[in-house]
């Protein structure tokens, strides 16, 4: 599952930390009234595919709703290969080539940061949920001449009234 193998605090504790104030952040959103008797239940707002070439990519962009998610079906190439092409910068800590990144600013200036999910054959099927005002990007990729297939989507909460208080666990 993606979010044990990416969030993990051991192996990843900085996407782990960012993702969990992320997190913070949409409970905040949809819990605004804890004593309201309200129950907000998820649905899908929201589905495409899309069908990627070589060279092509998504800029930086978000999503309506409250989370979006990516489903990785065909990565047709290892990011690790296209870190070798010869136009790559090599002072990248991870290349951007055909990746996956998160963008954001920390709120305490305007320094952008960027959080990779790095991109391989390995992680087809893997599933990646995130706040739908995350703004992210994908890198285009250049190793193959093979598609890059994804299914993304959009989740969003409505309202419904509840006869018992609204009553939200840790458990």
């Amino acid at each position: 599952m993606i979010i044990e193998n990416l969030l993990n605090l051991v192996d990843n504790p900085s996407m782990f930390n960012f993702v969990n104030g992320e997190l913070e952040s949409i409970y905040k959103k949809i819990f605004l009234d804890r004593n309201k008797k309200v129950l907000m239940k998820p649905y899908l707002h929201s589905l495409w595919v899309n069908f990627q070439k070589k060279g092509e990519f998504q800029p930086i962009h978000n999503h309506s709703g409250l989370l979006s998610f990516v489903i990785w079906m065909d990565i047709p190439y290892d990011w690790k290969d296209e870190a070798k092409l010869p136009f790559v910068r090599p002072n990248n800590k991870i290349p951007p080539g055909g990746n996956f990144s998160f963008v954001f600013s920390n709120g305490n200036c305007r320094q952008v940061h960027e959080r990779t999910i790095s991109m391989s054959p390995e992680m087809n099927g893997y599933c990646c949920f995130f706040p739908s005002d995350l703004c992210h990007q994908v890198y285009p990729f250049y190793t193959s001449d093979k598609e890059r297939i994804s299914i993304s989507g959009n989740i969003t909460f409505k309202e419904n009234a509840v006869d018992a208080p609204f009553i939200v666990s840790n458990t």
